[in-house]
């Protein structure tokens, strides 16, 4: 009866044990979402956010940069919780590029058609 007792005992510090490891897994370190973040970054940059959206650019690096840090200090979760910020102000700033270098695009179509119909009416 003790013997069973005991093996209980083993076998509920074993469970306790494999419970804690597994919970520490899902906040191992993971690089993945800086990763994205960067990736996300580097998109906007490529759309012309450095022009058309630097405020969105600069609030997605300097996220970029809090996650970097809480990463290297191995705080994974406020790692996790910046890196994702720094990924959705980065996708704000490249639509924010795309739409403004959109309305320009639109305003030099529109100013073209108006002249167009100045030279018509001259006619």
């Amino acid at each position: 009866m003790n013997t069973i007792r005991h093996n209980i005992g083993k076998l509920s510090t074993l469970a306790i044990a494999v419970a804690m490891v597994s919970g520490c897994t899902s906040m191992a370190p993971n690089s993945d979402s800086l990763v994205r973040s960067e990736s996300s970054i580097k998109q906007a940059k490529e759309v012309g956010a450095i022009e058309h959206a630097p405020v969105e650019l600069k609030q997605a690096e300097s996220k970029l940069q809090k996650a970097q840090d809480a990463f290297n200090k191995e705080d994974y979760k406020t790692s996790l919780e910046f890196a994702l910020e720094a990924e959705a102000s980065a996708d704000l700033a490249e639509v924010t590029a795309r739409n403004k270098k959109t309305q320009l695009a639109l305003d030099e179509v529109q100013k073209s058609i108006q002249t167009l119909k100045q030279q018509l009416s001259n006619r």
